[in-house]
């Protein structure tokens, strides 16, 4: 038995509001999906509100759970090793650069105190360090904030529900995908909003809402809330914040699956003037909307997993390089987004074979629900 089964064995699952509204009515969106490492699925619920549309895992672990994972196992699960590998490293110094690169063109910010949110080993932080901002980081992962501090960088091993700075201490927090994983997304946006100054800017990257892969892997145990630009607006706006743009630039790299939104610090509003005004003036996502869309992509997908393998096996003997080449020039019908990924391309177009050969498996069994 793997240890992120036996860790599961100590806790229990429960229900929980809706992180938006509060609502306590929701519709199953999905039942099956990623529960531990790639092509490893069971039952998963993800529900989505019936008031406001918002989609989330429940009922999913209590609190506990998440501090026990994200400190021992998070990344063998999620990467198959507790060490970041070079490549990983790379990468990170590649995204903090190309952030802070993007936040400068678009509205010219001025060195101060930086906050790398979930900054696992911090390499993001270099390129604002280069630049003259002072960075700080936390990361609930042991074995990422130790690799850190080999190198000096200021890494604090904690969680975003209870942030060791002082208020009014940060002039930028920069979340590179940790607000989906937080346990308690309420909590995490108030220590958010003390610890920033006025007028402080938050800039969140999420995965997008357009499902470009498997929602068998999209919809996974690592994953606690999956964002859309109107639910992330209004769950920011709940807890203080309002937002500047909310984009699906390619920031970070090319080909990419994932979305930005930056915001300011503003007023926490009164909840009963949240709940009718904001929402009103934001609007919400519809949940019959929702389920429609889900219920068309494993069709979808079911179909483009035939038509991928297809490709597969009519050019297993060819050269990688040249594979590539017709999957990028539209060679089966497959768009490029399909297929892309931040790793190695072999690596994941062996991985998408293996995605697609269980999809095709459990859609026939009837397991994709």
């Amino acid at each position: 038995m793997s240890e992120l089964k036996e860790l599961t064995k100590k806790y229990s699952k429960v229900m929980i509001p809706c992180e938006v509204c509060d609502s306590e009515e929701f519709e199953v969106l999905q039942r099956y999906g990623r529960i531990e490492g790639p092509g490893e699925y069971g039952e998963l619920k993800v529900s989505v509100c019936k008031k406001c549309g918002y989609r989330l895992l429940n009922p999913r672990y209590e609190d506990s759970f998440y501090e026990d994972y994200y400190r021992r196992l998070y990344r063998d699960v999620a990467y198959g090793s507790s060490v970041p590998s070079s490549e990983y490293i790379r990468l990170q110094q590649e995204r903090g650069g190309a952030v802070l690169g993007w936040l400068n063109h678009h509205f010219d910010i001025k060195p101060g105190v930086m906050l790398d949110h979930g900054c696992a080993s911090g390499f993001t932080m270099l390129s604002w360090i280069n630049s003259g901002w002072v960075a700080k980081g936390f990361d609930p992962h042991l074995g990422s904030v130790e690799r850190g501090r080999e190198i000096g960088l200021d890494i604090e091993l904690g969680v975003g529900e209870r942030l060791p700075y002082e208020d009014d201490s940060i002039d930028v927090c920069m979340s590179l995908g940790s607000l989906e994983h937080t346990y308690d997304i309420g909590r995490s946006l108030s220590e958010l909003h003390r610890v920033l100054r006025e007028s402080g800017l938050l800039f969140i990257r999420w995965r997008s809402d357009k499902i470009y892969g498997s929602p068998l892997e999209y919809y996974n145990h690592n994953h606690n809330r999956f964002f859309s630009h109107r639910s992330i607006a209004l769950l920011l706006a709940r807890y203080g914040f309002e937002v500047i743009q909310s984009v699906d630039d390619e920031i970070e790299c090319e080909g990419s699956s994932f979305s930005y939104t930056l915001a300011s610090k503003a007023k926490i509003p009164d909840f009963e003037i949240f709940s009718n005004e904001i929402f009103e003036d934001i609007g919400t996502d519809d949940p019959r909307e929702e389920l429609e869309k889900i219920s068309a992509l494993r069709d979808d997908f079911y179909t483009k997993s035939k038509r991928f393998l297809e490709f597969y096996n009519r050019h297993s003997t060819k050269d990688i390089s040249y594979i590539r080449r017709l999957l990028e020039a539209g060679e089966s019908g497959l768009s490029w987004d399909w297929i892309s990924g931040f790793v190695d391309f072999e690596k994941v177009y062996q991985r998408k074979k293996m995605e697609a050969e269980r999809y095709i498996s459990l859609y026939d069994q009837g397991m994709v629900v």
